[in-house]
């Protein structure tokens, strides 16, 4: 299968930063806007794991509110805590690549008429 290049970028949209972030703490919205970009670089985007310890030092955050920041950060994000390791998951970031990985899919049947399958049959789901 096609492997994309990673974009260098991710789009900002301040509005919704400003709407959704507003029932954050200032330190829960800092240690967020660093995650977001963290989970933008990660292998699979959107996605972030590791142990409190891991998530106070990539976050910036105190590791004395690292269990208060994690619970704060189920407000805007997927979090999960199994085996002391936490997963945010940036449900934007995920839906957006899903739907750029779609496009280059498409892209790829259009530009290809002998491609033996439907274009439905190659889309990551």
């Amino acid at each position: 299968l096609y492997v994309m290049p990673k974009l260098p970028f991710f789009t900002f949209y301040p509005y919704d930063w400003i709407n959704d972030t507003m029932v954050l703490s200032a330190e829960a919205r800092g240690c967020w806007i660093s995650l977001i970009c963290l989970m933008w670089n990660a292998d699979e985007r959107g996605l972030w794991s590791g142990t409190f310890e891991e998530f106070s030092r990539v976050s910036g955050c105190p590791w004395e509110s690292a269990t208060r920041l994690i619970q704060e950060l189920t407000k805007v994000a997927t979090v999960t805590v199994r085996d002391k390791i936490v997963t945010l998951e940036n449900r934007r970031q995920r839906r957006e690549q899903k739907e750029h990985e779609n496009d280059a899919i498409r892209q790829i049947v259009a530009s290809n008429p002998t491609h033996e399958g439907t274009s439905s049959e190659v889309y990551r789901r």
